[in-house]
């Protein structure tokens, strides 16, 4: 399937539904267990009873009998037939019913349907009472211990001024009635029969049937969610491993056509994405090796006919004199600089750091020679010059142009900062002026770009300066950055790490 999502969604579905199915077997036999234990424990008791009070009794009074205990218990006792003359326990986990079928002989049971286990431990009470009726007075004492051995709960005479039992529940037992106190907070119900005079019957307290406890059931449902999560992140952390290597893929693209290398071997949605993006990144770096290629050439074939034009002017008579001839030279002069600086531009973009050394504070020295005279300057930097590992040229085009767009841009007041620790080199110019926002900055590191507010045609200003800093400390790996500087213009900084430490200890 190619549709990525669509394969995503049938695959969450199909995982919900595995879950929710292995959940709900797991529930069901879990509660099918549970149920089964806690009616085999409450179920083996009554049977013995109700099969001793069932042979007690005459053919004639059976009828009777089961109807009595129909309704004392409100459980509906019936006779039916059977082969089976074993006791038969069938439990329904999703209702919490049990089917309970007494064997009474080889042909006949009782069949009880058990909807609610209060009216269960009801029937065993009354079959408790029934079986102490049964026996003389002298001989009840002695059952009575019998039939606390053999019933699972709490079974115990006591007293009804001694129980705490509201006014209702004494009513009720006065009337012959069973009553059921229910402690909430334990879980558990106790059940109470009248026994004679002020005499009760206590059974209990007995556990109430909870598959799970509110708490359990939270807990069981938070680890659902995260049984569901495990999965699904399964499923979907080979895409996101996939979108990784393809964000690698890009991070690395540079401007030769073998640097295009994505992950295209899959025929789905991040194949076909990547495909398009390797499309589009051969078609730019195409782009790009033409312009480079017409920007060179251009460049190139400028400096030559500059050249003549320069050399015809040095040989025209009285040129000093013609206002004409200076400004053609100014003209030359500014196309033969920014040719210059388009070569280094391309030439810095192309090649790798060269291997060589040049002194940080001389040159430095020979930018500040451009600050005018008026300007208030203020230069910290070592005492003792240092050697970096860096062009002459490349380190004089960084201070000259952040020092001469200081001068432009700021109104007469700056200060630049040189420092030299370890392998770490800082460059910083300060100025006055109206200050740059980061959008500005951005768009001025890119070539032939202006600040609109001071943009002046008549300027020797091409827009090349911060493009040609950017891409020189980026040529030596370094970070070039811009700041609001306490004169209350731009700082403009120049951070470089050098691998090799000469001259900066």
């Amino acid at each position: 399937m190619t549709n990525l999502f669509s394969r995503l969604y049938l695959t969450f579905t199909a995982t919900l539904v595995a879950l929710l199915t292995i959940i709900g077997a797991a529930l069901y036999g879990y509660g099918h267990l549970k149920l089964q234990r806690y009616a085999t424990v409450g179920v083996d008791p009554v049977v013995e009873l109700a099969k001793a009070a069932w042979l007690s009794l005459d053919v004639d009074e059976h009828s009777n009998w089961l109807a009595l205990m129909s309704t004392l218990s409100g459980t509906q006792w019936q006779l039916q037939d059977t082969t089976d003359s074993r006791t038969l326990l069938s439990v329904n986990p999703f209702n919490n019913t049990v089917s309970v079928q007494i064997p009474l002989d080889s042909n006949r049971a009782i069949a009880i349907p058990v909807e609610n286990w209060d009216d269960w431990h009801k029937a065993h009470g009354w079959l408790i009472l029934g079986a102490l009726s049964n026996v003389p007075a002298d001989l009840r004492e002695a059952k009575f211990q019998a039939l606390i051995a053999q019933t699972p709960w709490p079974l115990d005479r006591v007293n009804r001024d001694n129980e705490a039992l509201n006014a209702l529940f004494l009513r009720q037992l006065s009337n012959g009635q069973s009553i059921r106190v229910t402690d909430a907070e334990a879980g558990t119900d106790t059940f109470y029969f009248p026994a004679g005079a002020r005499q009760l019957i206590r059974l209990g307290p007995i556990p109430t049937f909870q598959l799970f406890t509110p708490e359990q059931w939270v807990s069981l449902f938070v680890f659902s969610l995260m049984l569901l999560s495990l999965a699904f992140s399964l499923w979907v952390r080979p895409i996101q491993r996939r979108f990784t290597e393809l964000l690698s893929a890009v991070d690395h693209i540079d401007e030769q056509s073998d640097s295009v290398r994505l992950p295209t071997d899959h025929n789905d949605n991040v194949g076909q994405l990547a495909k398009h993006i390797e499309r589009m990144a051969h078609r730019l770096i195409e782009q790009v090796r033409l312009n480079r290629q017409l920007n060179q050439a251009v460049s190139h074939d400028l400096k030559t006919p500059l050249a003549r034009i320069q050399f015809a002017l040095a040989l025209l008579p009285d040129a000093d004199e013609n206002p004409y001839v200076e400004q053609i030279r100014t003209d030359v002069t500014l196309l033969s600089n920014l040719t210059q600086e388009l070569l280094l531009y391309h030439q810095l973009k192309q090649s790798s750091p060269d291997e060589v050394q040049c002194w940080a504070v001389a040159e430095l020295t020979h930018s500040l020679a451009n600050v005018p005279e008026g300007a208030h300057l203020d230069v910290v930097h070592p005492q003792q010059d240092r050697q970096i590992p860096m062009l002459a040229t490349h380190w004089r085009r960084i201070t000259d142009n952040l020092i001469k767009n200081a001068v432009q841009y700021g109104h007469g007041k700056l200060k630049v900062n040189l420092s030299c620790q370890g392998n770490v080199l800082e460059f910083s110019v300060h100025d006055n002026g109206k200050g740059l926002s980061d959008e500005q900055f951005e768009a001025l590191k890119q070539p032939f770009q202006r600040q609109q507010t001071h943009r002046n045609l008549n300027e020797n200003n091409h827009g090349l300066g911060l493009a040609i800093v950017d891409a020189t400390v980026s040529h030596y790996g370094g970070d070039f950055s811009v700041c609001t500087s306490p004169l209350g213009g731009s700082c403009f900084c120049v951070h470089l790490h050098f691998t090799n430490n000469v001259g900066l200890e």
